[in-house]
């Protein structure tokens, strides 16, 4: 019955058009859903939010694929829902602005996305790309570790702790 609930539910949600009927095992129709309404119901399901990354804003990052792949810069901003960085100097793109109130016309170069899995964090010891597991401090918070050396990798926030000190 709960299945049946489910499946209904869906239905009106998409519409008619995804319902199917399936032979199942045991030789009886059964009433099924389609591959396009099986994937609405996982989209339904999965969490919408920010993605996790140790990457932040201010950290230097590695491009290890597209156009740019191989060269170094500094994060400027994020997008957590998308999971994409806008690293300074690289993956530029063109804009053309349009002539508004006596500004004339320009073409503007700007930084577009990249993915957060086409970058790495540099290795504070080798200065070298690195992949990043999560560690835990005594008072039980997470503390970013670089693969290759071991050592903790300096977030953003410490990097602002340090500048705060030497003033």
């Amino acid at each position: 019955p709960m299945t049946m609930i489910r499946v209904l539910a869906t239905v009106a949600l998409l519409g008619a058009g995804t319902l199917g009927f399936v032979s199942s095992p045991r030789g009886r129709e059964d009433v099924a859903l389609s591959a396009r309404a099986k994937g609405a119901a996982r989209q339904m399901r999965q969490k919408k939010g920010k993605t996790p990354s140790p990457v932040r804003i201010g950290d230097t990052v590695y491009v290890n694929a597209g156009d740019d792949k191989g060269k170094t810069g500094t994060v400027m901003r994020m997008d957590k829902t998308k999971g994409r960085v806008f690293i300074e100097g690289l993956n530029m793109k063109t804009k053309h602005e349009k002539a508004q109130a006596g500004n004339p016309g320009r073409i503007v170069q700007q930084e577009g996305p990249i993915h957060l899995s086409n970058v790495n964090l540099l290795d504070p010891d080798t200065n070298k790309p690195t992949r990043i597991y999560m560690n835990r401090d005594d008072k039980r918070n997470p503390i970013p570790m670089a693969k290759r050396s071991g050592k903790p990798v300096v977030g953003a926030e410490d990097k602002k702790k340090d500048k705060a000190a030497d003033k």
